[in-house]
């Protein structure tokens, strides 16, 4: 896993589709209600298929060099997730976005 230690407890790690994208799901599709309202896309992930087939778009759009997705990790269970998009090179700016599981919201780090 490529990935970035931020602290003994948080590590952010680019997206491994096959493996990651059925426990982003779970987290998502068990909070669904609470999501939809943050997160419009939700109603369009539908499936555990779904899901990877984003990771595996936001892992494309890395390469490009158009938006970076990070998963957030938190004492070594899937948090969340951190985005960075719409880069805007000649401003050196970007819009960013993140989200955390129910669970995970309000920590004291």
């Amino acid at each position: 896993m490529l990935s970035c230690k931020v602290s003994d407890d948080i590590k952010l790690a680019v997206p491994r589709p096959e493996i990651d994208g059925p426990k982003l799901f779970k987290l998502l599709d068990g909070q669904r209600e609470y999501f939809e309202y943050y997160l419009p896309w939700l109603k369009l992930t539908k499936v555990v298929d779904d899901e990877i087939e984003f990771l595996q778009m936001t892992n494309r759009h890395m390469g490009k060099n158009d938006s970076l997705n990070l998963i957030i990790w938190y004492q070594n269970e899937i948090a969340g997730m951190i985005s960075f998009n719409h880069f805007d090179h000649l401003r050196a700016s970007a819009d960013i976005g993140y989200w955390l599981g129910k669970k995970f919201q309000g920590k004291k780090l």
